[in-house]
């Protein structure tokens, strides 16, 4: 049987699987491909469910994951943990970026899906040094857009 934070962390991974999974179909749509519906029907265009303080708020929980999993050297399976982390997040990013136009807040929406894309690969391949420092890159690109969106 689970203990609380097993089935609270599963649950977590659950409803994360779910956002991505909702939010690549977005991607696809905003990237001009096209996404059908459970009956059949084409979506016509990238419809926003969740508004940009969740995403940013789940993007902060799997940062703050990422770290914690960094730091200890007991997890099981911590490699492929920090690649799952890495990889919401990078989806979450992607997907923020679609919330505003402007070109600086993409540009730092893309930096982050990308320093998250690199901290999974290097995470999968062991690299923890390195995972260290993308984490501390991403949080600069985090603390830039911050200093100017949220003031």
């Amino acid at each position: 049987m689970m203990n609380a934070n097993r089935m609270g962390g599963a649950w977590r991974r659950i409803l994360s699987g779910a956002l991505l999974a909702a939010c690549a179909g977005g991607v696809a749509l905003a990237a001009g491909g096209e996404r059908k519906s459970a009956g059949g029907v084409a979506d016509s265009a990238f419809k926003p469910v969740a508004p940009l303080h969740a995403l940013m708020y789940a993007a902060g929980e799997h940062y703050d994951r990422i770290n914690a999993l960094i730091g200890d050297p007991k997890e099981t399976e911590r490699n492929t943990r920090i690649r799952d982390e890495a990889m919401t997040l990078a989806e979450l990013a992607n997907v923020s970026r679609l919330h505003n136009e402007s070109p600086d807040y993409r540009q730092w929406a893309e930096q982050l899906r990308d320093s998250a894309v690199n901290l999974a690969n290097v995470a999968q391949a062991g690299d923890l040094n390195k995972a260290k420092d993308l984490s501390k890159q991403m949080n600069a690109t985090c603390m830039a857009c911050h200093k100017k969106y949220q003031p």
